[in-house]
C-alpha cells in the first residue's frame, strides 16, 4: 500500500505543475480574448468601399442605384437590375 501511495504522490508531483501551467495559459488566452477588441483597429477595413473609388463604372452603378425608387420596384424587376449590375461588373 505504501508503494502505491508513493507512485500516486510521484504522479501528483508531475501533474500539478502541468495543471498550474495550463491554468496560466487559459488565463492568458482569456485575457487576450477580452482585449481583442482593443487590438483590432475598426478603421482598418480590408473591404473596399465601392462608392469611394473614382472608377467610372462604379460611379455609373452608384448613380443607377441611387436613382432607383425602392418602394416602387417589383421583386422581379429588382432581380433583373441586380443581374444587369452584376453583368456590368463582370465585364470589367
Amino acid at each position: 500500500m505504501k508503494e502505491v501511495r508513493k507512485r500516486i504522490d510521484k504522479i501528483d508531483s508531475q501533474i500539478l505543475p502541468l495543471m498550474v501551467k495550463r491554468s496560466q495559459l487559459v488565463n492568458i488566452a482569456l485575457s487576450l480574448k477580452t482585449r481583442k477588441s482593443e487590438i483590432i483597429d475598426p478603421d482598418s477595413s480590408l473591404q473596399l468601399n465601392m462608392f469611394e473609388i473614382d472608377d467610372p463604372l462604379l460611379l455609373e452603378i452608384r448613380e443607377q442605384i441611387n436613382s432607383l425608387e425602392i418602394d416602387e420596384i417589383k421583386p422581379i424587376e429588382a432581380l433583373m437590375i441586380l443581374n444587369e449590375l452584376r453583368r456590368k461588373l463582370s465585364k470589367n
